[in-house]
């Protein structure tokens, strides 16, 4: 006996209401789903943080915080005090005369006027620096001279700038620096998996069967350092040969992670020491391209400062570490 299974909506009677609002059909939640994810085009790209390109990300701040945030009144009573002796305007508005003024304010450099000129700016500055060898990433360490602080190459700014990773002192190279904590979040995360790419010098030359060897561990993620469970992610290694020459010790490492000398642990992991370490680029920013020269800095655009975090983000996309819309 065979037995045939038809469906009401097939003869014509509709499910009731209570029915298809508690049992929707595959094509409504379909439906319902793309109504709430559209699908993401390759060309649309998610808008960068507010605060990547402002020191202060907000459409309506009070005059307090915005006074704070400029560096001209630090405190709630500073500020009441500032608005009394000096003439705050913003955009051409009427005076500021109250710490709980609400106030709109842009980035632009020219928004705000202090007793009729240009105050600070209110945009995020991104500076890139080229590291010379003996200066140390820190903004205060009491057991180093001041002067061989990386502060000492950096003009002062409010808030301060904030180093995106370290560089050791004896090394050398790009170092990106903001005031923005989003791009440092998004440069040194270790799901974004960016690119850093350097020039490393060994003891002494090593035979290129040596380096071969050195390059299959490197690139199958088998380097173990000292004193840590894991291996490190793969990293690309690429030897520099001079001409016919049948051994060398210059190499280039292209690293997605960053670990306490991490280039010095992996080569010591090896049998290997490092004697020189230059990083050449972060990203899509390396020097060449910067035209830097050592012990110098300068702004990077908003252009390079979104093609920096929209590359982070595309990497942590490639990586399948990116789950649904976010802002990050």
């Amino acid at each position: 006996m065979n037995i045939f299974f038809v469906s009401p909506v097939s003869l014509g009677i509709s499910s009731p209401a209570h029915l298809r609002s508690r049992f929707p059909c595959p094509r409504t939640l379909q439906r319902n789903r793309t109504a709430h994810y559209p699908p993401r085009c390759a060309s649309t790209r998610p808008p960068p943080p507010p605060d990547l390109l402002s020191t202060l990300p907000l459409a309506s701040v009070r005059a307090d915080r915005f006074l704070a945030a400029t560096g001209l009144a630090p405190s709630r009573a500073s500020a009441a005090k500032f608005l009394t002796t000096h003439d705050v305007r913003i955009a051409g508005t009427e005076r500021v005369t109250r710490v709980a003024q609400k106030l709109r304010v842009p980035i632009d450099t020219d928004a705000l006027l202090v007793d009729g000129c240009p105050g600070p700016s209110l945009r995020a500055r991104h500076l890139a620096l080229y590291k010379p060898t003996g200066f140390v990433c820190s903004h205060d360490d009491p057991n180093v001279d001041s002067s061989k602080l990386i502060t000492a190459l950096l003009p002062e700014t409010n808030p301060p700038l904030l180093a995106v990773g370290r560089l050791d002192r004896m090394a050398s190279g790009l170092l990106i620096l903001t005031q923005s904590g989003s791009l440092v979040h998004a440069l040194t995360h270790p799901r974004r998996h960016l690119p850093k790419r350097y020039l490393v010098s060994l003891d002494e030359p090593r035979p290129m069967e040596w380096w071969d060897d050195a390059i299959g561990r490197f690139e199958r993620g088998e380097v173990v350092l000292h004193g840590e469970p894991r291996a490190c992610k793969p990293a690309k290694l690429e030897p520099i040969r001079y001409g016919d020459d049948e051994e060398t010790c210059d190499a280039y490492v292209t690293l997605t992670e960053g670990k306490y000398h991490q280039l010095r642990r992996m080569f010591a992991s090896i049998g290997s020491s490092v004697v020189g370490i230059h990083r050449i680029s972060l990203g899509p920013l390396g020097l060449e391209n910067l035209r830097i020269c050592e012990g110098k800095w300068v702004d990077l655009t908003d252009e390079q400062v979104l093609d920096l975090w929209y590359e982070s983000r595309n990497n942590q996309a490639a990586n399948g570490e990116l789950a649904g819309p976010t802002s990050d």
